[in-house]
């Protein structure tokens, strides 16, 4: 399944859930993340947000579809997360 993730997180912990992410997913833009996942990565990362997440503070929405092409991404301005890949 293709995520969308955001998250909002107190700055105590903003660099943990950055590295968090940067392990399964592709950085977009500022605390916005999106990659292809399977069910066990699913598992994994919901787990590990879990431990580290603060409920009374931080808030994060993940969104799911079936693949990347199920729906369509418009940006507008700068694309922060566009990535050159090196052949």
């Amino acid at each position: 399944m293709h995520c969308i993730l955001f998250y909002d997180v107190n700055v105590k912990r903003l660099s943990r859930f950055r590295r968090l992410m940067e392990q399964k997913l592709f950085w977009t833009q500022n605390s916005s993340f999106e990659g292809d996942l399977s069910a066990s990565e699913q598992a994994c990362l919901r787990r590990d947000i879990n431990r580290t997440l603060d409920p009374e503070e931080d808030s994060v929405i993940m969104i799911w579809t079936p693949s990347q092409t199920a729906w369509k991404k418009t940006i507008l301005g700068l694309d922060k997360g566009k990535m050159d890949l090196i052949a």
